[in-house]
């Protein structure tokens, strides 16, 4: 004999698990899954339950959308199969309860008002994408109503949001790196919120994957220390549906460290093992962070910057080079979890600046030079050469040696500063980075870097190097440590032979 709709029953399974039965509106009992626990189970039927009295109001045409809608969500949390379930109740609450048709039987809810319903929304403050968003959560919830039988079409199905104008500036930001340095040493910023910062931007995260990474997730033993990220908000995975390893780069390990520290103080309960809980132990809202517009403010930032581009600096930093290695675009769509390649293009514009250095810095390659235009009509049948530097080096082919500038001035002025602000207790990141890079362009620093790395005009390197160490000029420059020529061959003049 058929139970009545609306009840159901839990039962254990050996597995330790609790199965959930509950006869639906078309009469028949069903098997609605197993769950965890029996609380879990319960659940779960008591969605059915509320799903099915809707039914029954609507047969005699008492269903409506604002009726039915808490039943809906209730179900749809319960399933586990939508992400942004705060999103989802909000926009129910603010919009789509407010709708004109929220109070009609679902039945007469038609495509038209749904439209004119979509041309209100467009006419608010709200963001085209908000729009979508609200038109999507009610075109899913009517898809529920049509499953049920409750409708026999959806007319959301046929209903859509114009095409947002094609952009004239980039929709996202990111921090340039001097942006980034401000933002990180930033005093007006507490110490706990820097961390978190430099941690989002290091690893990219969304802010949902952010706080929903669990102390578990991190693997900080071994060589290549990485986080895994299995959530994109509390028990759902991340956007999808996918997770990933996170390898931790330098910024971003070296905040996690400092922040493991200060955790026990930061939150002296911590329940889930959460790795950025709330102050009070629990997870922390996907929202805007209080205070975050006075901390950009502070670290004079002007520009609108969301937490989220946080993610966007952490990929264009990487496509770029600014932070060593340019990572090609495949790559960094690893790292960030892009679904599409298309995704990760939006930084491809940004590899202009690697490639610019990359090509600024190939240095040992064939020049071609313009041969002496009176010399051409005098009969010479080559206009054009390649540089003497690169010709085949024989013995009367002597290689013209160009000037270098020696000067390592700017190296030791910015090394003076590093001194002095090291011994103030100074943040000297900055200086320690532009001291290195006065170093390492100096001409005497990138010849040795070329012979080090061999090729076929090491050799010829080799000799500019020689040359270069035998002048006057970086003995001076290098306060005397190099013995002169004469000096370096006692017993006679000193020469550099190409042949």
């Amino acid at each position: 004999m058929k139970r009545e709709a609306g009840t159901g029953t839990v039962e254990p399974m050996p597995s330790g698990r609790f199965r959930a039965k509950a006869t639906l509106p078309d009469g028949v009992r069903h098997s609605l899954g197993t769950y965890e626990t029996e609380e879990e189970a319960e659940g779960v039927i008591a969605a059915a339950v509320l799903r099915a009295q809707s039914v029954r109001l609507e047969r005699v045409g008492g269903a409506t959308i604002a009726g039915w809608g808490p039943s809906w969500l209730e179900e749809l949390k319960q399933s586990k199969s939508y992400v942004a379930m705060p999103n989802a109740r909000s926009i129910f609450k603010h919009r789509i309860s407010a709708a004109p048709f929220a109070a009609w039987p679902l039945r007469r809810v038609t495509a038209r008002a749904i439209r004119a319903w979509v041309a209100a929304l467009l006419r608010t403050e709200l963001s085209l994408s908000s729009v979508r968003q609200s038109l999507t959560v009610l075109r899913k919830m009517l898809d529920g109503a049509v499953e049920l039988g409750m409708l026999d079409v959806n007319p959301a199905r046929e209903v859509r949001v114009p095409r947002q104008p094609a952009a004239t500036s980039e929709p996202w930001a990111y921090l340039l790196p001097e942006e980034q340095h401000r933002l990180l040493s930033c005093e007006a910023i507490p110490h706990a919120w820097r961390l978190s910062i430099a941690f989002a931007m290091g690893t990219g995260l969304r802010q949902g994957e952010q706080w929903s990474l669990h102390l578990a997730d991190l693997h900080l033993d071994g060589p290549a220390p990485y986080a895994s990220v299995r959530f994109g908000s509390r028990e759902r995975a991340p956007k999808g549906r996918k997770s990933r390893k996170v390898p931790l780069l330098p910024l971003a390990l070296d905040a996690l460290r400092q922040w493991l520290t200060i955790l026990p103080t930061f939150a002296k309960r911590n329940p889930n093992g959460l790795v950025f809980p709330g102050p009070s132990g629990g997870f922390q809202k996907v929202s805007r962070v209080p205070g975050w517009a006075g901390w950009l403010k502070s670290a004079g930032i002007e520009r609108r910057v969301r937490w989220h581009d946080l993610r966007h600096t952490c990929g264009a930093s990487l496509v770029s080079g600014w932070w060593g290695r340019a990572w090609r675009l495949e790559e960094v769509r690893e790292l960030l979890g892009h679904h599409a390649i298309s995704m990760t293009e939006r930084y491809a514009h940004l590899g202009e600046s690697a490639l610019t250095k990359a090509a600024s810095e190939t240095l040992d390659c064939p020049r071609v030079v313009l041969v002496d235009a009176d010399a051409a009509k005098n009969g010479s049948e080559v206009a054009v050469g390649l540089n003497p530097r690169h010709s085949p080096r024989t013995s009367s082919n002597e290689p013209e040696i160009k000037d270098f500038p020696t000067s390592l001035d700017d190296a030791r002025t910015i090394a003076l500063q590093l001194v002095r602000a090291a011994r103030r207790r100074e943040d000297t990141r900055e200086l320690e980075a532009r001291v290195s890079a006065a170093v390492l362009g100096s001409p005497i620093v990138r010849l040795a870097l070329a012979v080090a790395a061999g090729g076929p005009h090491a050799t010829d390197r080799a000799l500019d190097l020689a040359e270069l160490i035998l002048s006057d000029e970086p003995r001076a420059m290098l306060g005397g440590a190099l013995p002169s020529a004469a000096q370096a061959e006692p017993s006679g003049p000193v020469g550099v032979s190409r042949g």
